[in-house]
């Protein structure tokens, strides 16, 4: 047997360094997409993970972070699956965070914003439709990730965003014929669309909850001042 043959590890082997052939193919899906739809598709896969497992399983920990560690969290877990992900990259400005795969040319652009209010929210989605996507047919998807610290119904602080967002949208400057989804079934995120107000190529913006209110009614919780100040008076 050669060399080469020695360092050749089988497809069995390698199923089972990750776990299963699910992760494997995760695994495949991240490093080597076939398609700016299959890129999209397992981000958001991971996304997920990272927005309902993750960060709820944390909330003591992220209830009062800032934006920028709280997105900085978010790109270091993105980076320990692969992904070539930073935050403060220069993308028409310093994007919030930035996903690139070099080989193909994707990019996908997310900006994050704790939730203090529709007005807030807005105008970050302004940066995000009007600074840092790019309208590119390889960079037609980003995201809205919105840290939830303080309002007592994600579900609600969720509808009310969309429903602002449908109200108010016509403000932002050379964006036109944007249309709002209605929240997704079994989830709290909905999508956006619209021409890219440069380029005219349709983009498509998801918008992500990251739940991490937390507001203990034990004794010892009703006790430490650090949670009564994240969670304001009831």
């Amino acid at each position: 047997m050669s060399l080469s043959e020695t360092n050749l590890i089988t497809l069995e082997q390698q199923i089972q360094l990750f776990g299963s052939k699910a992760s494997y193919k995760d695994h495949i899906d991240r490093t080597q997409p076939s398609t700016y739809e299959l890129f999209v598709a397992i981000l958001y896969k991971d996304l997920a993970t990272i927005s309902d497992i993750d960060f709820p399983a944390n909330k003591n920990l992220y209830f009062n972070l800032s934006e920028d560690v709280l997105t900085t969290i978010v790109v270091g877990q993105l980076k320990k699956l692969g992904y070539d992900a930073a935050h403060g990259s220069n993308q028409g400005g310093s994007t919030d965070i930035r996903v690139v795969h070099n080989d193909f040319g994707y990019i996908w652009i997310g900006e994050a914003k704790i939730h203090n209010g529709n007005s807030y929210l807005l105008d970050g989605y302004a940066q995000l439709l009007t600074r840092y996507m790019p309208g590119l047919k390889s960079a037609t998807e980003g995201a809205m990730l919105i840290y939830i610290q303080k309002q007592p119904n994600a579900m609600k602080a969720m509808e009310r965003w969309n429903l602002f967002l449908t109200n108010k949208h016509q403000t932002i400057k050379g964006i036109k014929n944007l249309t709002v989804n209605h929240l997704e079934d079994g989830s709290l995120c909905f999508y956006s669309q619209h021409p890219h107000g440069s380029t005219a190529v349709p983009c498509r913006i998801k918008h992500i909850p990251f739940c991490i209110r937390h507001d203990p009614d034990d004794s010892s919780g009703r006790k430490a001042a650090k949670y009564r100040k994240s969670i304001g008076s009831k």
